[in-house]
């Protein structure tokens, strides 16, 4: 018996030595990281020239998630899977962007990088305690966290980095304020500030670690604007400024300008006309608005004017890189015709009709292309800003196709399948 206690004594004292070691290579204080590996092998791959998703999202930096089966998955283009998540998540996860994503996996937020490695995961969220994510911007995700204990009940607004550490310090808010956080959309506006996009005056400040609330003037109806834009295209914040709508009382009148989202100052006020239906001649496309055909930046300066069509034009795109820009118009008859211009408002091709009364042709545009299929074809033909076709898918699998789901410079997504462009 003293012989098995001897030997118990020392087997203790040797894993206690070894213990105390392990310890002593970590300094007090360290923090502990969350990241995991990635959850499949590199060397599983799906081809996508066959498989047909639930869901197929754009590319973002190589890389996009798709949902098949129950699960999500990141691919690359060759198809190569990088991670695969237990559950959709479709509908709450990100572009990649400086080589991360973020998305909801059931209950959790997780951050997650271009290997398929989790950066870092929120803890189980519940009602009473839980944590956010709501956007992502220059190394920041914006995040809403709710802290409950012995006369607790706390929400705060910061911003924290792919490893979860505090990049923004957190800022006590409201109940009311978190509804409303948790309700609306936010987007990074740049210069270290996320705005939400619907109440423009609520912002948060990165580097300040505030949040801010510029609604102080009552006389000023402030609003994000939000007239008939093409595609996703909606006002994208830029160096910390964004349009928005303006419904002045006294003097009565509605404008368009640019915000500063960190001091609240308003730049030069553009007014715009409306028609005989009350519709205004005004939308916004990105960092450009136009008004009564006139482009405009956010620093309030004249970009290009385009006289043509003037009471037909239906819908406007933004200028391309290559400075061509699409318009949608509308004849006596009610046959609508797609275009592109430059900016000096010269038209470049004859307008082409995308509606020809029994067969509706539908149309998905990216900057200088456009793809066109008519109702009960299963032919997509890809046009330039010229007119010219330089893409032709032809077979398409989904019969009588009516609609592309998203065009981009080498692929098209149709039904969930992915076309290259050959």
């Amino acid at each position: 018996m003293k012989t098995t206690n001897k030997l118990f004594a020392l087997i203790l004292a040797v894993v206690m030595t070894v213990s105390l070691a392990a310890c002593a290579k970590q300094p007090a204080g360290t923090p502990t990281s969350n990241a995991q590996e990635p959850t499949v092998a590199s060397d599983k791959k799906l081809d996508l020239a066959t498989t047909e998703f639930e869901n197929a999202s754009r590319f973002s930096e190589g890389l996009a998630w798709v949902t098949n089966l129950g699960s999500s998955t990141v691919i690359d283009k060759e198809g190569n899977i990088i991670y695969q998540s237990e559950f959709k998540v479709y509908d709450s996860c990100a572009d990649f962007k400086d080589g991360v994503s973020w998305f909801q996996d059931n209950n959790d937020y997780s951050i997650i990088d271009k290997e398929g490695k989790i950066l870092y995961q929120t803890k189980s969220n519940t009602e009473e305690d839980f944590e956010r994510i709501l956007a992502y911007g220059d190394g920041n995700f914006l995040t809403l966290r709710h802290s409950t204990g012995f006369n607790k009940d706390e929400y705060s607004l910061g911003a924290i980095d792919k490893d979860g550490k505090e990049t923004g310090a957190f800022q006590t808010v409201t109940p009311d304020d978190t509804n409303g956080i948790l309700q609306s959309k936010w987007s990074y506006a740049g210069d270290g500030l996320f705005v939400n996009v619907d109440e423009v005056y609520k912002v948060y400040d990165v580097s300040a670690g505030t949040y801010i609330d510029h609604r102080q003037d009552k006389n000023q109806n402030w609003d994000f604007l939000n007239f008939r834009n093409s595609n996703d295209i909606k006002p994208t914040p830029q160096n910390g400024k964004m349009w928005i709508l303006i419904s002045e009382d006294s003097p009565k009148g509605q404008y368009i300008a640019a915000f500063d989202l960190r001091s609240g100052e308003v730049g030069k006020k553009i007014s715009f006309s409306l028609d005989e239906k009350g519709k205004a001649s005004a939308a916004v496309f990105g960092t450009l608005c136009v008004c009564d055909g006139v482009y405009y930046d956010l620093s309030g300066e004249e970009i290009a004017k385009v006289n043509l069509y003037q009471g037909q034009v239906i819908d406007r795109g933004k200028f391309s890189e290559a400075g061509t820009a699409y318009l949608e118009i509308q004849d006596s008859n009610g046959d609508t015709y797609l275009t592109y211009v430059n900016k000096s408002g010269e038209q470049l091709f004859d307008p082409m009709k995308i509606t020809t009364g029994k067969f509706e042709a539908q149309n998905c545009i990216h900057g200088d292309q456009f793809a066109m299929t008519e109702k009960g074809s299963n032919t997509v033909i890809i046009y330039d800003s010229n007119g010219k076709e330089v893409h032709r898918i032809d077979n398409v699998d989904n019969a009588n196709v009516r609609s592309v789901d998203a065009l981009d410079n080498d692929y098209a997504i149709i039904g969930g399948k992915y076309y290259f462009f050959q």
